[in-house]
Parts: C-alpha cells; structure tokens; sequence
C-alpha cells in the first residue's frame, strides 16, 4: 500500500518520556500578598527588573538565582517532582478580600501558567488545548511550535486563557504536558500542592485518567515528524 512521504512508523518514533509530577508554586500562608512576592519567570516587579537588566542572558542568569526559593527540595521539589508550575490570582479576584475565601476557595481561583524551565499545557474533554498566553509567561520555542503545529492540523488552541484549577476540580482536564526546547513534550502524571497551613503533608490535586496519554503522544508525534520535514527540506536546499 502506498504511503504519504511524511508518514512515520510508530516503531520509529522515539519513546514518550516518562511522565512527571508536578508542584504547583503556593506559600504556606494562603494570601494574595504571600503569592504575588513569589519568584516568577514573566511580570517581575520593578525592582527585580532592575537587578535582573535588559539583556537576554541576564535575564537567564538572574532567573537561575531567583526561582531557588521554589526547588527547595523540602517544599516545591521533594524526591519524585519534576516541575514546579508558577500560577497567579486572576485579575477579576485581586480585590477580593481574603477573610471571604477558605484554603480551598483561595486555590479554586488560581490560574496555573508555566514551569520553572518549561511551558505548561492542559488538553481539555472538549479537545481544546490550552495555555497561558505571552503576556503571562515567557514564550518558549517549543510552546511557539506546538501551537502551530496544532492550529495547522486544525485542532482548538486556547492560548489567551490560562488553565484553571477550577476547571480541574470540575473535571474539565483530560490530559497535562509541559514543554521546553530540550525535551519538547513530557506528559505530568499528577499534580500536587505542597503543605500549606494546617495540612502537614502534600496533597494531590489532579492525576491522569490513565497511562496513554494519547493526546500528548499525537503531539509528540506531529512534532517529531515536523522536525523530520524540516531536515529533510534542510538537506534538500544543502545538495542544491
């Protein structure tokens, strides 16, 4: 039977990674003041903009230093956590008052937007792929990728909103991944949230349906053979 020329065997596509847990980045003490001087990657402050500088390596370097609050390894990044995932308060809720909100409440409204070294995707029942927009976090390469790889096959891409922790409790999510230049597409197994005030342990928030991850392998495999293309157009010009 013939074949389309950028058709790819499974068996020669290379292994998904092996999943992760992730730790999503709250403080003990679950206020709006405690969250906002957490370190984050985009929409520093002032004065950390300042101590960080303009230029792209800086801001690297900098980064390198500021987020080790959050790989404690006590807290954020315990043995067997691969990421931590920043998130914020919306908009909408900062002038809330905090005396209104239990623990619970407060962690409903958070929106999670990207890793300490990666972007982070949420696949939604409904097929819709989501992801914090630009202006919230740092644009990856690889989340630029895969993105448009998605919008050119034709799948929903939603990448003005950022994902919800009250989407997940509502049983929105079907499936997570994070992203990063050096391993393009890891599956999350399971979320967690570290201890925070009267809980002395982690506590798990979100975790897969099950181990096939098919939304994330389809991804995987749309890139893979999107890197293939590109060699081969690559080697192509180079002969010419």
């Amino acid at each position: 039977p013939s074949t389309t020329t950028n058709s790819i065997d499974n068996e020669s596509l290379p292994p998904l990674p092996t999943p992760i847990t992730a730790c999503i980045a709250i403080p003990n003490q679950l206020t709006p003041e405690s969250l906002s001087i957490l370190p984050r990657r985009h929409g520093m402050n002032l004065n950390l903009q300042r101590q960080v500088g303009s230029s792209a390596s800086a801001k690297v370097s900098s980064w390198c230093r500021i987020r080790r609050p959050l790989e404690d390894p006590n807290r954020y990044k315990p043995p067997g956590v691969g990421e931590v995932i920043l998130v914020r308060k919306p908009e909408t809720e900062r002038g809330t008052n905090i005396m209104t909100y239990s623990n619970e409440n407060f962690i409903d409204t958070l929106e999670l937007l990207e890793g300490l070294i990666s972007n982070f995707f949420v696949v939604y029942k409904d097929g819709t792929v989501r992801t914090a927009p630009v202006g919230l976090v740092l644009p990856g390469y690889a989340r630029h990728l895969i993105i448009q790889e998605l919008n050119e096959r034709g799948m929903k891409v939603d990448s003005s909103n950022p994902p919800t922790i009250q989407d997940m409790r509502d049983g929105l999510w079907s499936e997570v991944f994070v992203t990063s230049a050096i391993r393009l597409v890891v599956p999350v197994e399971r979320i967690i949230m570290p201890a925070t005030g009267a809980n002395v342990n982690p506590l798990i928030l979100w975790e897969a349906p099950n181990d096939e991850y098919r939304a994330t392998r389809m991804i995987q495999s749309a890139m893979y053979q999107r890197g293939c293309r590109q060699a081969t157009v690559k080697n192509v010009v180079t002969s010419i």
